[in-house]
C-alpha cells in the first residue's frame, strides 16, 4: 500500500513541474529568453605562443590535408602567414576562449603575420646564357632589360613561391648593346717558354703535348735555350742509333671555326739530310699505341724547311702559314716526327729547332664593353613579380677595415650592419629603409634590409604585428568567422603598385589617350594623374584648382557649387576604381556578412592637406563593385 502511495506522489509532482513550466511560457512569454544574457561586447587579445598550440589542436583534429598542413607550419613557425591565413585558424582559438558569446560580440585579435620569405639571387654564366642563346654576353642591356628578363627568371627559378616573398637580385649590366668584333682566337700556343731548359731536359707531357717519345731509341724532343729564347729541339747527333721522335700536340678542337690557319717557326743545324715530318690525324686516341694505328696525314708539303747550314746553326724564322680549312668544323691532333740516324756511316743528323708553335682562327666575338654590377627588389605579389624601389648600399674595402673583418655571413652582419649604417646616414629619417649589400666570399654577395626606427637600422624580418576583427555569428550558423571589412591608407609611391600609381596607371591606359593633359610627368616620369587627381609622388587626391583645369571636364564648369560637387564625385568614383584595382578578388559576402571597405587617404586643397575615411560597401555587380556610403574628415 505505501508503495502504491509513493508512486502516486511522483506522477502528481511531475504532473504538477510540468503544469508549472506552461503557466510560465503562455502567461509570460519571453521569461526564458531573458534568463540568457544578451550582452554584446567587443574583446581585444593578442595572441600567445600557448595560444598557437590550441589552434593547431584543432587543426589536427579536423584530419583535413589542408589543415593538417596549416597546422604543421604554424607549429613550426609561432607566426601566420599566407600558409596558415589568421582569418581561418584564429577562430579555433576563439572557439575555446569565448565559448559563451553572443550573436553580434567581437573580438580585436592581435597576432603575428609573415608577409614572406626573403632571399638573394645573383644571376649566373647559365641565367645569361638562357637570354642571350650564346656564352659570351654575361650583363643584361637595354634590349634585353632587368624590367623583362628578371621577373621570367624568377618565376622559372622560384616555382613554389608565396604571396609577399621578397628576392633580391644582383646583375651585370650594360647601357651599350653587344658589338660583333672580327677577334683572332687561340686554338693551340706554345712559345716554349713555361718549360724549363737544358741540355738532356724534354718537353713535358702536361696540357699541350700528350706524346714526346722516341719509338726506336732513347731521345726526345728537348727544351733549349740561346740567346734568351726557348725552344724545342730534336737531333739523332751522337745517339749511335736510329730515332723516330714524336711530338704531338693535345687534341685542337676547331668544330667552331671555318678559317683555321697553322703556322711555325723553325731553324736548322748541321743540315745532312731532312729529318722533321709534319703530320694531322683526325682519329688518332692520344696514345703511345695509338700513334700506329691512327691515320696521319703528311702536310710538310705546305712548309718551307731549310736544308742548310751543313755546319753551325741558321736563323730561326717562320716556317709558313698552312691553311686549315680542310679540318674545319673537326678535332686534330699534330706530329712533329723526327727521323734520324746516327748508326752508320751515312748520317741523318740533322739538328731542327722549332718555336711558337700556333693554330689560330678568326671568330666574331660578341661583347659589351664594360658592365656595372646593380641590384633589383622584387615582390611577389597576386600572382607576379613586382619590382619595387628600394635604396641599395654596397659595402666597400673601407668599410671592412672600418668593421675589422673581412667578410660577413647572414649570422655576423646583424652584428655590424646597424653601427655602420649609423654611420654612413648620421641624418636618417624615422622609417627610411637601406638594402646592405655585402661579400660572404671572394666571389659572392648577400644582402639584409634594414629599417630606421626609432634611432636605430633594425634588420627588416617580414614579421609584421597586425590587428584583425572576428565576430560571432552563431553556433546555429558558423560560430566565430572573421570579420571580412577591408581597411587600408593609401601610401605614396612611384612603385606600380603603390596606392596612388595604381591610379595614376589606369587613368592613363583608360583616358590617356583621349585626355592627354591629364597626365602629370616629370621629365619622362609619369607621376600624377588630374583625373580623378591622385599623384604618386605627393601621395595625395589633389584638389588644387591649377591641377584639375587640366581636365576638360573639369574646365567646362562655371560655378563654385558644380565644381566643388564635380570634385566629390570624381573622388568616390576614384576611390572605388582603386579598390577594384587593390582588391580585385574580393567578395561581396564572407561567411554571410557583408563586406565593407574604409580607405584612408590624403585630400590636398591648394592650401592645406586632410585625411578623409571614405567607406565602401562590395557589391554584386558587374559595373558597380564599389558603392560609395559616406565619408568623414579626421
Amino acid at each position: 500500500m505505501k508503495k502504491k502511495l509513493l508512486f502516486l506522489s511522483i506522477i502528481i509532482s511531475s504532473l504538477l513541474l510540468f503544469n508549472a513550466c506552461d503557466y510560465n511560457e503562455s502567461n509570460f512569454p519571453g521569461l526564458d529568453d531573458l534568463a540568457q544574457s544578451k550582452d554584446i561586447t567587443t574583446y581585444e587579445y593578442t595572441v600567445t605562443d600557448a595560444d598557437i598550440s590550441t589552434i593547431v589542436k584543432g587543426l589536427y583534429a579536423n584530419k583535413d590535408a589542408t589543415d593538417s598542413a596549416m597546422a604543421k607550419y604554424l607549429n613550426t613557425n609561432k607566426v601566420f602567414s599566407v600558409s596558415a591565413p589568421a582569418s581561418v585558424t584564429i577562430p579555433y582559438l576563439l572557439k575555446s576562449m569565448y565559448y559563451g558569446a553572443n550573436k553580434g560580440t567581437s573580438a580585436n585579435i592581435t597576432y603575428k603575420y609573415k608577409t614572406g620569405t626573403a632571399s638573394y639571387y645573383a644571376l649566373t654564366s647559365a641565367d645569361y646564357t638562357s637570354v642571350w642563346g650564346n656564352d659570351i654576353v654575361k650583363a643584361l642591356t637595354p634590349t634585353h632589360s632587368p624590367n623583362t628578363v628578371l621577373p621570367s627568371l624568377l618565376n622559372t627559378k622560384y616555382p613554389s613561391v608565396t604571396e609577399g616573398d621578397v628576392r633580391i637580385a644582383e646583375y651585370q649590366y650594360s647601357a651599350i648593346e653587344p658589338t660583333s668584333t672580327p677577334t683572332e682566337m687561340i686554338g693551340f700556343l706554345d712559345d716554349f717558354e713555361a718549360y724549363t731548359a737544358g741540355s738532356g731536359i724534354a718537353v713535358p707531357n702536361d696540357n699541350l703535348y700528350v706524346i714526346n717519345k722516341d719509338l726506336i731509341g732513347t731521345y726526345f724532343w728537348q727544351c733549349r735555350s740561346y740567346n734568351n729564347n726557348k725552344y724545342a729541339q730534336a737531333t739523332s747527333n751522337k745517339s749511335t742509333t736510329q730515332n723516330e721522335i714524336w711530338m704531338i700536340t693535345k687534341q685542337i678542337d676547331l668544330s667552331a671555326t671555318d678559317n683555321a690557319n697553322f703556322t711555325f717557326d723553325v731553324t736548322v743545324g748541321y743540315y745532312n739530310a731532312d729529318c722533321l715530318t709534319v703530320l694531322v690525324s683526325e682519329n688518332f686516341d692520344g696514345t703511345e699505341s695509338g700513334i700506329q694505328t691512327a691515320t696521319w696525314i703528311d702536310v710538310t708539303s705546305n712548309f718551307t724547311l731549310p736544308q742548310e747550314p751543313a755546319s753551325g746553326y741558321g736563323t730561326l724564322g717562320t716556317a709558313g702559314i698552312m691553311d686549315f680549312s680542310a679540318y674545319a668544323g673537326k678535332k686534330i691532333y699534330i706530329a712533329f716526327k723526327y727521323t734520324g740516324d746516327d748508326s752508320g756511316t751515312v748520317k741523318k743528323t740533322t739538328t731542327y729547332q722549332l718555336d711558337n708553335i700556333k693554330v689560330t682562327y678568326n671568330k666574331v666575338v660578341v661583347t659589351v664593353p664594360t658592365t656595372e654590377t646593380r641590384f633589383a627588389y622584387y615582390r611577389y605579389e597576386n600572382g607576379t613579380w613586382n619590382l619595387i624601389s628600394k635604396s641599395f648600399y654596397q659595402l666597400t674595402a673601407d668599410d671592412y677595415t672600418t668593421m675589422g673583418v673581412t667578410r660577413l655571413s647572414a649570422t655576423t652582419a646583424p652584428n655590424y650592419l646597424p653601427a655602420l649604417l649609423k654611420l654612413k646616414y648620421p641624418f636618417a629619417q624615422e622609417g627610411d629603409s637601406k638594402i646592405a649589400v655585402y661579400q660572404t666570399s671572394s666571389t659572392a654577395n648577400n644582402a639584409d634590409e634594414y629599417i630606421y626606427k626609432n634611432g636605430v637600422w633594425t634588420p627588416l624580418s617580414l614579421v609584421e604585428t597586425r590587428t584583425d576583427q572576428f565576430v560571432f555569428s552563431g553556433w546555429d550558423v558558423n560560430g566565430w568567422v572573421f570579420d571580412p571589412t577591408l581597411r587600408v591608407t593609401m601610401k605614396k609611391g612611384l612603385n606600380p603598385t603603390d596606392d596612388y600609381m595604381m591610379l595614376v596607371n589606369y587613368v592613363k591606359e583608360t583616358y590617356g589617350t583621349t585626355y592627354p593633359t591629364v597626365l602629370g610627368y616629370y621629365g619622362t616620369s609619369l607621376q600624377s594623374e588630374y583625373y580623378y587627381g591622385a599623384s604618386g609622388y605627393y601621395g595625395n587626391i589633389s584638389l588644387r584648382e591649377s591641377d584639375r583645369l587640366k581636365d576638360p571636364s573639369y574646365a567646362a564648369l562655371t560655378t563654385a557649387e558644380e565644381k566643388a560637387a564635380f570634385l566629390e564625385a570624381r573622388t568616390q568614383e576614384g576611390l572605388a576604381v582603386y579598390l577594384a584595382l587593390k582588391f580585385p578578388d574580393a567578395q561581396p559576402q564572407v561567411s554571410g556578412i557583408d563586406v565593407y571597405a574604409y580607405v584612408t587617404t590624403a585630400i590636398y586643397d591648394g592650401t592645406t592637406t586632410s585625411t578623409y575615411i571614405y567607406k565602401y560597401q562590395r557589391m554584386d555587380n558587374e559595373n558597380l563593385k564599389w558603392k560609395y556610403i559616406e565619408s568623414t574628415k579626421q
